[in-house]
């Protein structure tokens, strides 16, 4: 089964396109909720089980600093500039194995992918 998606509003729309193309669910926030906070992207994500994709590097202070509940997994790019096929091709490939993306944020450059796993929160 595919993972589903949260895609941040600064995720190139083509890149949404190849995804759902590919047979992912992807909901967009740039489609269905422009302009929320960041939190609340994060919470929707954690609400809905969903894999948060982005090019957004505060969802790692929310998290690691703020201590805010995460979502399965946080696939971060640091890729610029961004080539739309690209990305949803390195999405497309790091979610074949999803255990392998649980539990973290993945920090996508040019140079490689760092595995960040997330902290455990008091009530686990």
């Amino acid at each position: 089964m595919l993972a589903k998606l949260l895609a941040d509003e600064n995720v190139p729309a083509r890149t949404i396109n190849a995804l759902r193309a590919t047979g992912f669910e992807v909901i967009s926030i740039r489609e269905t909720a422009p302009g929320i906070s960041d939190a609340d992207v994060l919470a929707l994500a954690v609400n809905q089980g969903l894999v948060l994709v982005t090019f957004d590097r505060d969802y790692g202070e929310l998290i690691y600093r703020q201590k805010l509940e995460p979502p399965i997994s946080i696939i971060y790019f640091r890729i610029l500039p961004v080539n739309p096929l690209e990305i949803s091709e390195t999405v497309i490939s790091l979610l074949q194995e999803p255990e392998s993306v649980n539990g973290a944020m993945l920090v996508v450059t040019r140079q490689g992918i760092r595995r960040r796993y997330f902290p455990k929160l008091p009530s686990e």
